[in-house]
């Protein structure tokens, strides 16, 4: 603890030495975890704010309208291939080989690949647009809902093709390790696009005006973000189109495709336990269990430093900083083990006292499910205190059939514990299938890896 506190401090330390660097990381670490949980904790409170300001406004049917929108928004992201997780971990080797050259290259190629894709999207859009009912696709029947979901669709894919390219800010940014400034303009994206519904709602605006003033505002951050970084920051950084490399781009892509491949199962794995109890038992069964899975995500509270070791591991790969590498390997899990068992502990002994002031008496669950989410808790800190030291650097493909195994198993124990058990019981499939194939193969591969390698 006094580690952590000593190491949140502005001036950074000198990075001649080894020890320099290590000390540096730790320090960026713990700025961007401090600022990533403020981030989130801010993200949450105004999203409590947004929610019954846009749901009284517009109505359920033109609320509900706007998120099946976004939905749509959310599965066209995996349309960049991967390459935003890609760049991150080719900047953090450009980083730790302190190789400008090939990061500006890598910076390039994304850029105006992405800008490619957004254009594509785009015009695809536009051609299909004049064709499409699209208050029939949203299944709208007020004449207002329907007369606005194609603009607000239009609106939202504009937003989405600007974003695209822009967002490869933030990707330099953790690969540098500076995450932590990233943040600083998210929370400032989050507070202008808070002001953004106050402003149109007051204006009395519709829907479309509503998703520029919100989403644009939010966009505005990020460009602020992109000009500064890449044009005033680091200016030798910003995107040319001369460096544009497909060589590079492809490899980028092969990297980010297979941090994709595991996003989409990651998803898979841990996203699909509604669909099992609804089938099984009912919508009105997935009530008290969503309940639950949305306390439970107060871990994110020390999930938050897990990725901010992501890019920190990239570059010690780079410099080939394997005694660092091992230490911090273990210190991450001891937090992960502190964390779990106190926040788990936590939800496993107070969870029902929380709920009631939360949602007062209309939920009141079994102790039985605050214990699968509370073992939840402690093995997913532990998995992904793992899993990020194989997404950063040379040993990222060894996941890959401990994931595909981990993944189905999760799938197959889903069904058979709906179907013959309880709702209650379904999380335990999670757990068990990735500790089982996941963590504990893939803690065991790195034992091994490090076994090998010299402490100093």
């Amino acid at each position: 603890m006094m580690s952590s506190v000593t190491a949140l401090r502005l001036k950074p330390y000198d990075c001649s030495s080894q020890e320099g660097r290590s000390k540096e990381r730790y320090r960026r670490i713990a700025l961007s975890s401090l600022t990533s949980g403020l981030a989130k904790f801010i993200s949450i409170l105004t999203t409590l704010v947004s929610v019954p300001l846009t749901l009284n406004y517009l109505g359920a049917e033109r609320y509900g309208l706007w998120m099946t929108a976004s939905s749509i928004i959310v599965v066209l992201g995996f349309s960049d291939l991967g390459m935003s997780s890609g760049l991150l971990n080719a900047i953090a080797k450009a980083h730790g080989n302190e190789d400008k050259q090939s990061a500006i290259v890598s910076v390039s190629s994304t850029f105006y690949l992405l800008s490619l894709i957004a254009i594509i999207i785009t015009v695809v859009f536009f051609l299909i647009y004049p064709f499409v009912s699209w208050g029939k696709v949203f299944n709208v029947s007020a004449s207002q809902a329907a007369s606005e979901a194609g603009p607000a669709m239009m609106v939202l894919m504009m937003l989405f093709a600007i974003n695209l390219p822009l967002s490869i800010v933030q990707r330099v940014q953790w690969g540098f390790q500076e995450g932590y400034v990233n943040d600083l303009y998210q929370i400032g994206g989050n507070i202008l696009g808070l002001c953004g519904i106050v402003i149109a709602t007051n204006l009395k605006l519709g829907l479309p005006w509503l998703i520029i003033f919100f989403l644009g505002f939010t966009l505005l951050s990020t460009l602020t973000n992109y000009i500064v970084q890449l044009h005033f920051k680091r200016r030798w950084l910003r995107p040319q189109i001369k460096l544009m490399n497909f060589k590079v781009a492809r490899k980028i892509i092969s990297n980010g495709s297979i941090l994709l491949i595991l996003t989409i199962m990651t998803l898979i794995g841990f996203q699909t336990d509604a669909l099992f109890i609804s089938h099984f038992h009912g919508a009105a069964a997935v009530a008290d269990y969503s309940v639950v899975q949305k306390l439970s995500t107060i871990a994110i509270l020390y999930w938050v430093f897990i990725n901010a070791l992501w890019p920190a591991y990239g570059e010690a790969f780079a410099r080939n900083d394997h005694a660092w590498i091992k230490k911090t390997i273990v210190r991450s899990l001891r937090i992960s083990i502190i964390g779990g068992l106190i926040i788990g502990g936590g939800l496993f002994f107070l969870g029902n006292q929380i709920l009631k002031i939360w949602v007062g008496n209309a939920v009141i669950v079994d102790e039985s499910l605050l214990l699968g989410f509370a073992v939840f808790i402690f093995f997913n800190g532990l998995i992904g205190s793992v899993a990020v030291v194989y997404n950063a650097g040379p040993l990222i493909q060894k996941q890959i059939i401990p994931f595909i195994c981990a993944t189905l198993c999760a799938l197959l124990l889903k069904y058979f514990i709906a179907k013959h058990g309880g709702a209650n019981y379904i999380i335990w499939s999670t757990t068990i299938s990735f500790a089982c194939f996941y963590l504990i193969p893939c803690s065991l591969m790195l034992m091994r890896t490090y076994s090998y390698q010299p402490n100093h």
